[in-house]
Parts: C-alpha cells; structure tokens; sequence
C-alpha cells in the first residue's frame, strides 16, 4: 500500500510538467504519461524495497520475543552489506509493474469519473 501511495504521489506531483497532446484535451500525451507511471512505480519501489526486505526478515525470523525488524535489518546489513536490503529488487520490479501499471489506470480512470460527476453536479446548481 505505500509503494502504491507514493507511486500515485510522485505521478501527481510530476503531471503538471508533461508534455501536452496536440488533441486539444489539454491532457499529456500518452507515452509521456505512460513513461511517468512506470517512473513513478520503479522509484517508489526503490525507495521503500528495503523495508519490505525487513517486514519479511522480521517474520521469518521470529526466535522469540524481542527479535524484531531492527535486529533482522542488522542481521541483513553484517550478513550481505547495506545492498543486502535490495536483494531481491529485480525480481520484485518484473513481478509488481503490472500490477501498478493497473493500479494507475484504474486511479487514472476514477479520478476522471470523479471529476466528471463533480462538474455535473455544478452545472446542476
């Protein structure tokens, strides 16, 4: 949940400053957008992957009471370096990109409902 939240993050953050279609709508144009979402999914996942690596450690390696994300992530970091704790990310990039290629969609597609029903509703009254 927050990869995907600063994915959508960093997607609005950086729309405003893409490329516009020559079609009128005032909207970017689709390999911009496109190119920004997969941008925006691959950061975010960079960023936070090493704490997915220590929530997963964490569980794995319950020894008792006391062992936690703090002593997995030290164990993580004497065991394999500080690269240890992105360990995994190719994989993780291949298999969650469709998944948040969909999820920008469908968030692309809500938010232009949303819109939609907002500015009939003000036409109404």
């Amino acid at each position: 949940a927050a990869i995907s939240a600063l994915s959508f993050s960093i997607y609005d953050a950086c729309v405003p400053s893409l490329p516009r279609a020559a079609d009128g709508a005032g909207g970017p144009t689709v390999e911009a957008d496109l190119t920004l979402r997969l941008y925006a999914a691959r950061f975010s996942q960079l960023l936070l992957f090493p704490f997915e690596v220590l929530r997963r450690r964490a569980m794995v390696e319950v020894d008792g009471w006391g062992v936690g994300t703090v002593q997995s992530g030290l164990k993580v970091v004497r065991s394999a370096g500080v690269g240890g704790l992105w360990c995994g990310i190719n994989a993780n990039l291949w298999k969650l990109s469709p998944s948040i290629g969909v999820s920008h969609l469908v968030y692309h597609g809500v938010v232009g409902v949303a819109v939609g029903a907002a500015v009939a509703a003000g036409e109404r009254g």
